[in-house]
């Protein structure tokens, strides 16, 4: 679902985010919080499995939600709008 709008808290306002950029920036930063704090981690395994994660994931992008996702999305994507 890279299209998907993901609400951010900021401060007083939400900023609306597609997930594309907002996830990686989430689990970047998580990385980067995590090996500063746990140096004895194998931070280095973590990075391979995300790199892997994006290579299987890219060919799943040609793959079309089923019908019941469209439809939970709409109701979604509406209730966002009113708020």
């Amino acid at each position: 679902m890279p299209t998907r709008r993901w609400p951010l808290p900021v401060f007083a306002s939400h900023v609306v985010l597609p997930a594309w950029l907002l996830l990686p920036v989430l689990v970047i930063g998580y990385a980067v919080a995590d090996a500063a704090l746990r140096p004895h981690v194998a931070w280095a395994a973590h990075v391979g499995g995300f790199l892997v994660g994006a290579l299987v994931g890219l060919p799943l992008r040609r793959w079309s939600a089923p019908a019941w996702h469209d439809a939970l999305e709409e109701g979604r994507r509406a209730r966002l709008e009113r708020s």
